[in-house]
Protein backbone atom coordinates (compact mmCIF):
# COMPACT_ATOMS: atom_id res chain seq x y z
CA UNK A 1 0.00 0.00 0.00
CA UNK A 2 2.98 2.40 0.94
CA UNK A 3 4.72 1.92 -2.24
CA UNK A 4 1.04 2.76 -4.49
CA UNK A 5 0.92 5.56 -2.43
CA UNK A 6 4.25 7.16 -3.01
CA UNK A 7 4.34 5.76 -6.28
CA UNK A 8 1.07 6.35 -7.63
CA UNK A 9 -0.63 9.25 -5.51
CA UNK A 10 2.26 11.35 -4.56
CA UNK A 11 3.13 12.83 -7.58
CA UNK A 12 -0.03 14.07 -8.10
CA UNK A 13 -1.19 15.39 -4.62
CA UNK A 14 1.11 14.60 -2.06
CA UNK A 15 -0.67 16.42 0.61
CA UNK A 16 -3.31 13.34 0.22
CA UNK A 17 -0.19 11.23 0.04
CA UNK A 18 1.29 12.10 3.55
CA UNK A 19 -2.35 11.71 4.93
CA UNK A 20 -2.71 8.42 3.35
CA UNK A 21 1.07 7.16 4.52
CA UNK A 22 -0.17 8.53 8.64
CA UNK A 23 -3.75 6.83 8.36
CA UNK A 24 -2.80 2.87 7.04
CA UNK A 25 -0.21 2.35 9.89
CA UNK A 26 -0.39 -1.39 10.07
CA UNK A 27 0.13 -4.22 7.33
CA UNK A 28 -3.38 -4.92 7.00
CA UNK A 29 -6.01 -2.58 5.40
CA UNK A 30 -7.43 -0.08 7.85
CA UNK A 31 -7.82 3.46 7.83
CA UNK A 32 -7.22 5.21 11.34
CA UNK A 33 -6.03 9.08 11.06
CA UNK A 34 -4.99 10.60 14.22
CA UNK A 35 -6.81 13.83 12.91
CA UNK A 36 -9.88 14.40 10.89
CA UNK A 37 -8.77 15.85 7.71
CA UNK A 38 -11.88 17.82 7.33
CA UNK A 39 -13.13 16.95 4.02
CA UNK A 40 -16.63 17.25 2.63
CA UNK A 41 -17.98 15.93 -0.42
Amino acid sequence: MQRDINKKIAPQHPDLADHLLKAFKRSWMCYQPDDDPGWEF
